[in-house]
């Protein structure tokens, strides 16, 4: 009986371990990818109302806004394991590279409309 107990204690005392050392950065890079996420999908919603003509707009922001819905249904699937295997910060590192390229695909691909009228930047 003292074994299990003392099992328990062993894996509580790991995990205060972990936490110590790992829970500021988690905690930090946590706060920065919500952060992070949440002024870039503002901002995309409002560009893509933008770059769309009126006549498609409604279609072509509820495709874009649906895709980016499956992709938050279907990336736990994949953290998880990553997670688990690797560890927080490859997560977060994976995280990170993803918004880069996402931020780099409109950056450079997307057409500029600052400045720009409706008419102008739609064709």
């Amino acid at each position: 009986m003292a074994d299990c107990w003392r099992g328990h204690f062993d894996s509580a005392l790991w995990f205060e371990l972990w936490l110590r050392h790992f829970g500021p950065i988690l905690i930090v890079s946590g706060f920065l990818l919500t952060t992070a996420s949440n002024i870039f999908s503002n901002s995309f919603h409002i560009y893509q109302a933008e770059i769309f003509p009126t006549r498609m707009r409604g279609t072509a922001v509820g495709l874009a806004y649906s895709l980016s819905r499956i992709t938050s249904a279907l990336l736990p699937v994949i953290a998880l394991p990553v997670l688990k295997s690797s560890g927080p910060v490859t997560v977060f590192l994976g995280a990170a590279v993803i918004m880069a390229i996402l931020c780099l695909d409109v950056g450079l691909l997307g057409p500029n409309s600052t400045g720009k009228s409706l008419e102008t930047v739609s064709q």
